[in-house]
């Protein structure tokens, strides 16, 4: 079978990509930017040198020097030229010869600021310094040569001190908040861009709209990750504390697989992965207990001879006879099956073997399930990971309708993307996707949006179709 396929090297960066990313990475980003913060104040701590300031206020009296009235606003710009002139240098350096200063006038401006208090004739002077005698100092001649420039170079009125200035005797307050901020700011637009760049780098599977974007195949199954749990156990729908979300995944997919296995015609198939640690032997397992619940009959066949794990997991203590038996000891097929607890029978595999593609090229599938295929409605043949070990290709003159099961955020789309071409060239059908262990979701887009409404309208749809056929057979 060909399909055509998209290129996995993908750059685009869509809003919902970013929104992902964003909320994946948030407790990152937020770390991140408290930490720029925190080192914002300390920063501003450890540079920070004590500042004396002291204040003054003069007021202006504008004298009228022609019939004409002057209005306010001609006022306040006489205000605002006195207040240019106090900071002039030509007041500058009068100080500095009157205090004996080595400082430029610059300098000593420097340390001024000016302010006018708005529709009024008050000008605040400010002088800020490391030194309060200095600042002190500083104001005090300022109000002594201020009134005399600006009556030497104006002659439009007088200037009166209103406020003297006194020598301070504590510093300005410590404010890191500036600082805080400038780090903070700083620090969260780069890991936001970082985001970005790195959302653009990664090339693994995130969603189920990666796959249908890559991949000519639905996905029919997105199952949820189980928090709080031993990783060396399996998550089985059967656990008394498994989710509610765990359970809903199972049922949905299991509708949907029953529908597109009965549009094939075929009672078996195969389910497997690109990697190992993708949970498709975990995902076998349930798919054969979600079955059993739908009122069916299903063998699971271990056929992982590398890794077997579904007898470990789910039949440990049970008496059994191995799969390799029934080639070293021509043992029939139904001596072999073992029915378990959970209402579906296994072909078990207990020991590894290193020699698994020899084998399972001496098992004749179809021979070995002739007496009893008709006593099921599924046979699953949870097979090695084809991106890594070539057994599961030996298989496909026996089974071809294949489940393949990617882990998000597992494995690259170049890397899937090469274990479905393998398949296709091989003459698998694939059935579906089931994108396994769901860690995260898209924002408005997620897993209880998608179970919600997507997979309960394919609900709808089976069973609306279900009981058509069911009437249809009545008439």
């Amino acid at each position: 079978m060909n399909r055509k396929r998209r290129s996995p090297d993908r750059n685009e960066l869509s809003l919902g990509d970013l929104l992902y990313w964003l909320m994946r990475k948030k407790w990152l980003i937020l770390l991140v930017t408290a930490a720029a913060a925190a080192g914002g104040y300390f920063y501003a701590y450890a540079t920070h040198i004590p500042q004396y300031t002291t204040t003054a206020t003069m007021v202006f009296n504008v004298t009228q020097q022609s019939s004409n009235p002057l209005n306010t606003t001609d006022t306040l710009r006489l205000v605002d030229t006195f207040s240019e002139i106090v900071k002039s240098d030509r007041v500058a350096e009068q100080v500095c010869s009157a205090l004996d200063l080595t400082l430029s006038a610059e300098k000593v401006k420097s340390f001024v600021s000016v302010s006018v208090t708005e529709n009024t004739p008050l000008v605040k002077i400010q002088v800020t310094t490391t030194d309060p005698k200095l600042s002190y100092n500083i104001a005090q001649q300022m109000m002594v040569y201020s009134p005399q420039v600006i009556n030497d170079t104006l002659k439009t009125g007088s200037v009166n001190v209103l406020d003297q200035p006194k020598e301070p005797t504590a510093p300005i307050p410590f404010a890191p908040l500036k600082n805080i901020l400038v780090f903070a700011v700083v620090a969260f637009l780069a890991m936001c861009l970082g985001v970005v760049v790195y959302s653009l780098l990664f090339t693994k599977i995130k969603n189920a709209r990666d796959v249908e974007q890559n991949f000519d195949s639905e996905v029919i199954g997105e199952i949820p990750h189980v928090k709080g749990r031993d990783k060396k156990r399996a998550h089985l729908v059967t656990d008394n504390d498994i989710s509610d979300s765990f359970l809903e995944a199972y049922a949905s997919y299991s509708i949907i697989l029953m529908r597109e296995l009965e549009k094939l015609q075929v009672k078996r198939f195969m389910i497997t992965s690109t990697h190992q640690s993708e949970g498709k032997s975990t995902v076998a397992i349930n798919t054969a207990m979600s079955l059993v619940k739908a009122g069916k009959r299903v063998l699971l066949l271990d056929v992982d001879l590398k890794r077997p794990t579904v007898y470990r997991r789910i039949a440990p203590d049970k008496a059994a006879i191995d799969i390799h038996s029934l080639i070293e000891k021509e043992i029939p097929a139904q001596s072999a099956i073992l029915k378990t607890d959970y209402g579906f029978d296994i072909l078990p595999c207990i020991y590894p073997s290193k020699e698994s593609s020899n084998l399972l090229s001496l098992i004749d599938f179809n021979e070995l399930l002739e007496g009893v295929e008709a006593q099921y409605d599924y046979i699953i043949f949870d097979t090695p990971p084809v991106g890594i070990i070539s057994d599961a290709m030996l298989l496909m003159k026996y089974v071809n309708t294949v489940v393949f099961v990617i882990k998000q955020e597992e494995c690259t789309i170049r890397m899937i993307t090469d274990t479905v071409e393998r398949l296709d060239k091989a003459g698998a059908e694939i059935v579906g996707m089931v994108l396994n262990d769901i860690r995260h979701h898209n924002l408005g887009s997620g897993y209880t949006y998608k179970y919600g409404y997507a997979y309960h309208y394919k609900y709808a749809r089976y069973y609306s179709d279900t009981d058509k056929t069911k009437n249809n057979d009545h008439n």
